[in-house]
């Protein structure tokens, strides 16, 4: 343990060492190691302008000059080691926050590479793709606010999807300022989100003129704590002295400080500023970084001129905001100027670049830091400001007074591009890689689409730019491809689709997740396309198109399968725009609806937030198809109905019926169109009554006075087992019986007639599902009676009645239809079962003919008779009987379920059944009260019996229970209380007795009745979508069913299956080619329609959150002017006070 912790201590020893030498290698910062003093000002030196207490002094410098001539600044200035990183708390007592802030000194002889190593490993800010340097005005600036809102415009548009840094001064002045100023809001909200900053402002200023930094150093260089900077009004460093002190900016996070040893002269750190922008943008293979920069200059002293063209000469482009006044403007006016023939401009335009720089020396404010050895030399900045001009394709100008059809984003964009950085990099990765996708990229695209013959599928990187686009979720340039005509046909293919899900699979756990659930795959690593069959089958029963997941990719619609992988990947805006382009909207959208709550359901307990916002991607999904299906119904009616029933063949031959009941959408079900289509279905194509069906029924001569649809052809299936031929009008077709056993030959010959023959009428009557429903119920009730009267008057021990035997041959008959039912779903096994139960009607047949069948065996065995082979004996007979009685009332109840076709007792019966489960779960509750009181009551009355000697029966484990149910609904028991032999028992059973009352009757009653009172008022406001939906349950039910009823169905099913055999060469599914093609373009211009109707409504949207932004804005300046002048009028009492005494 000791040598462990020698090691530990030897480590950690070494890292000190190792950043102790780091430090001393690269934190360095100038200081004057001499004091001479002033002949003015005796307290401060004459070369450093420091105190002398500032000064760094060695032991062995004690004494020093008393001449002030003697001072150079290579002998007296030397580097001194500073310490690493230090932390600035600006405190705005007028705005009233605090904000943290880090910094660090360096030298102006310091490498770029140690700045960028601070910035990179030190403060471990994350590395940009760009870079945005600002420049100019260093104190006097005035802006107009329309300037200022342009400015901020093309600042925000900007910075936030490109992820970059902004290099200014760090001031709370001129430029600086007017920076921090525009990016305020936005850092604003920075502070308040929880995500990673999209930007940061770095502050790059002089030490020497920054205020406060002499308490700054010696506050944070002894110690870790945080200097406390007291932000103040900058009025009172706008002075314009040949010394100049101005104030840290508190909206920056990060500044660095260049320390050249001499306090208030100004330009110090411009030397290091200039290698580290020199050295972001020089390529990676030349030792730089090759990250794009920009300069942005706007206003400026004459220093500005040596700054641009210092810039310029290492290729880092420039953009001039003309308005400003200063500096930018004159570089504005330079550029306006022609060129003669020997590549400058002529002398007239150079006399007025002087008299421009003799009027902007002529006013103080924008005269710059001027030394007073450092005198105005026009023919100086003659030099830069023409050594700026070679190279004009690099500057670009930003007219502020123009209007806003050219925006400072778009500027900055184009000159980006043309910035040494840009030129080694392809600029199509460099606007992703910023996320802007400009008018410079589409002319740029434009370019090279030229050259390949205008056509962008032989673009040679097209490819791996969609790819990324998609990956990287740059939704605004996949448009931009699209629109530029790339096939998406062509880039979608098998191995592309594999290696979006696969990369999925890696970078977004919840798609594992899905995985796992949906195809038993928790460790796979690698994705196939088969598991997205899986995975969309098990949660819509929608049988993909299996040639796309499995064999041979003949894709047509790529856009649906992008949608999906989007969806599986929680790209929203990815899958909406997919979504949009795709040829079956309504169907599709459903699917995406079920698997947004897919996804929503593989989010861990963390990630709640994102799970409400996914849900709400999936109720959006679902109100889009709804509102499709509105505009398709409004539009043409009996086109909606057809579209409805349509089956896809990319979706397994499923219509949106299918799908809708699949997915259980609800709101989709209960629309107009959707109940009308199935009305139309669930009546067969019949114009008839309930009570006409039943006189058909019986009397079927009355089926010649039915009346039909015309269209009624159209509605049936296209998938059938056996062809049946009938008259219609004169022409005979062969109309097909619906079944899963189908046969493949379709034939089609009908033409339009005016009439229907009989047998026509015939056929479409006895295929009616209301007719099959009208059949099965008067089949139900038929049985019901003979079970009922089996199980009264026939029911005997030992031996089998003839009734008994015709309950049986009802009973296999129900489950040969269950059995049918299971069998009759085109689905795999398991999704059979599972759609099988999801009726909970099927759930009470499965028992009652389960304990059916089990009574019937046991009831031929009497009293004490043995099973055979075997020395066991039950009482087969009792057994018997509960079962059969158990059978019986679960076949009355059973007959509810018909009360479902009318919307009255189907409503009445949705609600009944949400209280029985609330019913439930309320007894959970009850139980244990009774349980508790039952367990306190007995053991009371059984007092006198000692606990060693008292068994199960003087427990009495069935009063427990008894006694305390017979409590809660009255029967109190209170003659059992003489029985108590301790009298001080009988009080508490009094007031246990007395509490449960209280409990049972009057709290728990109570609640249960308040329940049920909420759930009646929830219930009754959706009961007729629920009953909407529970209608195209029992009409896909009966639709399958024999017309048949039990016990005479099981003829029919031998038929069905003996011809099946007979006739059947293959299911064969026929795409109606033609009639696709029309749904798809009724169902795009509808989705168009409702497309712009969203438009419409987020344009008013933001309108409407714009204002009232600008409102709250408005609010806050107002109260913090309002706070200002509260605390001005104070400094004004106080004065007055003041002022008052010193008269008095």
């Amino acid at each position: 343990m000791s040598l462990k912790s020698e090691f530990n201590d030897l480590t950690e020893q070494m890292n000190k060492t190792m950043m102790e030498v780091f430090y001393e290698r690269n934190f360095t910062r100038k200081m004057c190691i001499r004091f001479f003093p002033d002949t003015l000002n005796p307290e401060i030196c004459h070369g450093c302008r420091y105190k002398e207490e500032d000064h760094y002094v060695y032991d062995d410098m004690k004494t020093w000059s008393k001449s002030a001539h003697n001072w150079r600044p290579e002998l007296h200035l030397e580097p001194i080691v500073s310490k690493e990183i230090r932390k600035i708390n600006f405190i705005n007592q007028t705005d009233n926050y605090e904000k943290m802030a880090d910094f660090c000194i360096l030298s102006n002889d310091t490498h770029p590479n140690t700045v960028l190593n601070v910035l990179l490993r030190e403060w471990q800010i994350e590395k940009p793709n760009l870079v945005i340097s600002v420049t100019g005005s260093s104190r006097y600036l005035p802006f107009k606010p329309a300037h200022f809102e342009k400015l901020k415009a093309g600042f925000m548009r900007i910075v936030h999807p490109t992820k970059c840094w902004i290099i200014t001064g760090g001031t709370a002045l001129g430029v600086d300022n007017l920076i921090s100023e525009v990016m305020k809001e936005s850092q604003y909200l920075e502070w308040m989100g929880t995500d990673a900053p999209s930007f940061y402002m770095i502050g790059l200023s002089n030490w020497n003129c920054i205020d406060q930094n002499s308490e700054i150093n010696q506050t944070t260089l002894h110690s870790n704590k945080p200097y406390a900077y007291q932000v103040q009004p900058t009025n009172k460093f706008i002075k314009f002295s040949k010394e100049l002190i101005t104030p840290l900016n508190p909206l920056y996070s990060h500044f660095v400080f260049i320390e050249g040893g001499v306090r208030g002269k100004w330009g110090q750190e411009i030397k290091v500023r200039s290698a580290v922008e020199q050295y972001i943008v020089q390529p990676r293979d030349a030792g730089g970084e090759g990250i794009p920069l920009v300069l942005i200059v706007i206003g400026g002293e004459f220093d500005t001129f040596e700054r641009a063209s210092n810039a310029l000469d290492h290729s880092i482009p420039i953009v001039v905001c003309k308005g400003c006044g200063g500096a930018g403007d004159i570089l504005a006016r330079a550029l306006r100027f022609p060129l003669t023939n020997t590549g400058n401009i002529s002398d007239e335009n150079i006399n007025e670049l002087k008299q421009l720089l003799d009027e902007m020396n002529a006013n103080p404010k924008l005269q710059g830091c001027l030394f007073p050895d450092e005198a105005f030399e026009a023919s100086k900045h003659i030099h830069f400001l023409l050594n700026c001009l070679k190279y004009r394709a690099m500057i670009n100008v930003f007219d502020l007074d123009e209007s806003d059809i050219v925006t400072l984003d778009s500027v900055l964009i184009e000159s980006l591009l043309n910035s040494s950085a840009a030129k080694h990099k392809d600029p199509v990765n460099l606007s992703m890689a910023w996320n802007r996708c400009d008018p410079v990229i589409c002319k740029i695209l434009n370019q090279d689409i030229e050259k390949v013959s205008n056509d962008i599928n032989n673009l040679a990187n097209i490819e791996r730019y969609m790819t990324k686009a998609i990956l990287e979720n740059k939704l605004d340039f996949v448009k931009l491809f699209i629109e530029l005509g790339y096939d998406m046909d062509r880039f979608l293919s098998k191995k592309k689709l594999s290696e979006l899900y696969n990369y999925t699979i890696n970078h977004y756990p919840p798609f594992r997740v899905v995985i796992s659930k949906h195809t038993w795959k928790s460790k796979m690593k690698t994705f196939f396309l088969k598991d997205v069959y899986k995975i969309c089958y098990n949660l819509t029963g929608c049988q993909l198109n299996t040639d796309i997941y499995v064999d041979n990719f003949t894709n047509s619609s790529p856009f649906r399968e992008l949608a999906i992988w989007a969806v599986l990947s929680n790209r929203w805006e990815l899958s909406f725009y997919f979504w949009t382009n795709s040829n079956e909207p309504i169907i599709l959208a459903l699917l995406l609806s079920q698997l947004w709550t897919a996804v929503a359901s593989a989010l861990s307990a963390d990630e709640m937030d994102e799970e409400e916002v996914i849900i709400g991607h999936s109720k959006e999904m679902l109100d889009l198809a709804v509102n499709i299906l509105k505009v398709c119904w409004d539009t043409n009616k009996e086109l909606s109905e057809e579209m409805v029933k349509f089956k896809y063949k990319d979706f397994g031959y499923r219509n949106q019926i299918r799908v809708a009941g699949l997915i259980e959408a609800k709101n989709f079900i209960a629309e107009d169109c959707f109940q009308v289509t199935i009305d139309n279905l669930w009546k067969g194509g019949l114009r008839n009554r309930l009570l006409q069906t039943y006189l058909c029924l019986f009397i079927p001569i009355m089926v010649r006075y039915l009346k039909l649809n015309q269209s009624l052809l159209d509605d049936f299936d296209e998938d059938w087992i056996y062809t049946y031929p009938i008259k219609y009008g004169s022409n005979e077709i062969k109309l097909k019986r619906k079944s899963t056993m189908r046969k493949p030959n379709i034939v089609e010959t009908s033409q339009p007639s005016p009439k229907f023959s009989f047998s026509s009428k015939l056929f479409y009557f006895y295929n009616a599902p209301l007719t099959k429903f009208c059949a099965h119920l008067c089949s139900y009730i038929a049985f019901l009676l003979i079970f009922s009267i089996f199980y009264i008057f026939h029911f005997t021990e030992g031996t089998y009645s003839i009734w008994e035997f015709l309950v049986f041959i009802f009973m296999l008959c129900y489950a040969f239809e269950e059995i049918r039912q299971i069998l009759l779903e085109d689905a795999s096994f398991s999704m059979k079962i599972r759609l099988w139960a999801q009726n909970e009607w099927n759930i009470v047949d499965f028992f009652y003919i389960t304990m059916f069948f089990i009574a019937f065996m046991l009831s031929s065995f009497s009293e004490n008779e043995k099973i055979p082979f075997t020395d066991f004996a039950i009482p087969g007979y009792e057994i018997a009987n509960v079962l059969y009685g158990c059978v019986c009332m679960l076949l009355w109840v059973r007959l509810l379920r018909f009360y479902q076709c009318t919307p009255q007792l189907g409503q009445i019966w949705i609600m009944i059944r949400r209280m029985l489960v609330e019913t439930l779960l309320f007894m959970t509750i009850l139980c244990i009260v009774v349980i508790s009181a039952g367990f306190t009551m007995r053991i009371l009355i059984n007092y006198y019996i000692p606990a060693a000697k008292r068994t199960f029966s003087d427990v009495g484990f069935q009063w427990i229970f008894l006694r305390s149910f017979y409590t809660f609904n009255g029967e109190l028991f209170l003659d059992r209380a003489q029985d108590i032999d301790n009298p001080a028992a009988i009080p508490i059973y009094y007031t246990l007795t007395l509490l449960f009352l209280l409990i049972g009757n009057a709290l728990l009653l109570n609640l249960l009745i308040a329940l049920y009172g909420s759930i009646f008022s929830e219930v009754s406001q959706r009961a007729e979508i629920e009953w909407k939906s529970e209608m195209l349950s029992l009409m896909r039910e009966y639709e399958d069913k024999t017309f048949l009823p039990p016990p005479f169905n099981i003829l029919e099913t031998f038929y069905l299956l003996f011809s099946y055999f007979i006739n059947c060469r293959g299911i064969v599914r026929i795409d109606n080619v033609e009639k696709r093609e029309k749904i798809q373009i009724f169902e795009t211009y509808c989705l168009n329609i409702v497309m712009s109707e969203k438009r419409s409504e987020i344009s008013v949207k933001e309108s409407i959150e714009n204002s009232l932004i600008k409102t709250q804005i408005s609010k806050k300046q107002l109260s913090a002017s309002k706070h200002r002048i509260k605390n001005f009028s104070k400094i004004l009492q106080s004065q007055r006070k003041k002022f008052d005494s010193v008269l008095r």
